[in-house]
């Protein structure tokens, strides 16, 4: 990575892959892909490792330039990390079998042994549910359970009570 204007090299050649990581100093840190497995480095100049290249694969979570998480793989399952501070943190560790951003809102759905939850604006909805819904502007954030359709509560508990649902809007 090599910065035009002020004509210095940001990181060496010496990474099979440079990818910016979604931060709000995206240009200084970057995913990396060498020998096959993928890391974090910095653009110092000489590309320090800020994070091993421990992981299979590591990809921003959001397509578009959005600040965010990024979706890690290690033996065949996902997590997340996301930059805090200085540091690369382990928000979810790799244990989900999918992990995918739900169309149009700010939540990440979690796939799990044939269940969903969400990571996202809120707070943590573990993967124990059937199905999620996420209206696209306002509502209610729907999940089914044990077969049955309810709501998430502010708690990020199931209930079957609208009164007692969390109102989203994006």
């Amino acid at each position: 990575v090599y910065h035009d204007l002020l004509n210095v090299m940001l990181i060496p050649a010496m990474y099979e892959e440079l990818i910016p990581f979604p931060s709000m100093n995206e240009m200084f840190d970057w995913i990396a892909k060498s020998n096959d497995m993928y890391g974090v480095v910095k653009a110092d100049g000489q590309g320090t490792v800020i994070y091993p290249f421990v992981c299979d694969m590591i990809a921003p979570a959001y397509e578009e330039d959005t600040i965010g998480p990024c979706i890690y793989r290690s033996e065949n399952k996902l997590g997340l990390m996301e930059k805090v501070g200085e540091d690369i943190v382990l928000v979810l560790p790799a244990e989900y079998d999918n992990i995918e951003v739900y169309p149009g809102t700010p939540y990440i759905q979690l796939c799990r042994d044939g269940k969903v939850g969400l990571y996202g604006a809120i707070r943590f909805i573990p993967p124990v549910y059937d199905a999620v819904y996420i209206p696209l502007y306002i509502g209610w954030i729907k999940v089914k359970y044990h077969g049955q359709w309810g709501y998430i509560d502010p708690n990020g508990d199931f209930t079957e009570n609208i009164e007692n649902a969390f109102l989203y809007h994006s």
